[in-house]
């Protein structure tokens, strides 16, 4: 398996808690609180990222880019991970707002024509890069849908916005 090429050191408290698929045959492997390990398709480690920071979740935007939600000693914040470089790279300010709030959004991959989605309890986002400005979709009430149960969504090519969620009665639906 994978754990075993990692050299994962569990008495240092890494494991594996992220993965993406990050290009040219190159992954992303979260390895505890602030550790990733970029990774061949053969299993070989390249290199390794390290925050100071505790990494909540992971995307990657349609053009490549790949997104992480940290958080640290001022909040919550945003930053692109230079996977190529090996490096945690500056906030991004759009998503990050001011010092010391706490951003709650839900990071997920780019898809069809938004560059990077993210999601709270009441609404489905997109943020562009150029304007540094997040946008909504959807809210998630409107569509009929209790968005703190929303365990997926993907916007299809042809407007539709494909959705996976937990049902107050314990069944999921999509």
């Amino acid at each position: 398996p994978i754990s075993d090429k990692l050299d994962l050191k569990e008495e240092e408290g890494e494991y594996i808690n992220n993965f993406k698929i990050v290009g040219d045959g190159t992954y992303l492997i979260g390895a505890g609180e602030g550790l990733f390990k970029v990774v061949t398709d053969k299993g070989e480690v390249k290199s390794e990222i390290k925050s100071e920071d505790y990494i909540d979740s992971i995307a990657v935007t349609t053009d490549g880019r790949v997104i992480a939600c940290s958080y640290g000693k001022d909040g919550t914040y945003y930053a692109e991970i230079d996977v190529k470089n090996a490096k945690m790279g500056s906030k991004i300010e759009g998503l990050s707002g001011e010092k010391g709030t706490s951003m709650s959004y839900t990071l997920m991959d780019g898809a069809a024509s938004f560059p990077l989605l993210l999601k709270d309890s009441k609404s489905y986002y997109t943020y562009d890069f150029e304007a540094d400005k997040i946008t909504k979709i959807l809210d998630w009430m409107d569509a009929g849908i209790p968005g703190d149960s929303v365990n997926a969504a993907v916007p299809l090519d042809d407007g539709r916005i494909f959705c996976a969620y937990d049902k107050f009665d314990s069944k999921s639906a999509a």
